[in-house]
């Protein structure tokens, strides 16, 4: 009894403790607006997206969420990436969410 009572505490202060830390999470995921986008501001929400990708990498997340609305992506944030697509023009090219590994 004393062995599943240390169990039942060690996965309390450690198992659960990774998932309390930041933003909180639940079985269906993680919403936007955690991370302070927010649908019809006229704010650029790329940073927010951003913080939520980072947060995903390292964490059990299944789903961004956003609620409903209008989320606007200006080019300040923006990364910058030379491409070459074979129906489009090549050069810089602004991206959103580039993807980095």
């Amino acid at each position: 009894m004393a062995v599943l009572f240390r169990l039942v505490i060690a996965w309390a202060l450690f198992g659960c403790g990774r998932l309390m830390a930041g933003p909180s999470i639940n079985r269906y995921g993680i919403s936007i607006t955690r991370f302070g986008a927010l649908p019809n501001s006229n704010e650029d929400a790329t940073p927010a997206v951003r913080q939520a990708l980072a947060f995903i990498r390292k964490h059990p997340v299944k789903r961004l969420s956003f609620p409903a609305g209008r989320y606007d992506f200006y080019p300040a944030y923006a990364s910058e990436k030379y491409v070459f697509s074979s129906n489009n023009d090549e050069g810089l090219k602004r991206i959103v969410f580039l993807q980095r590994f």
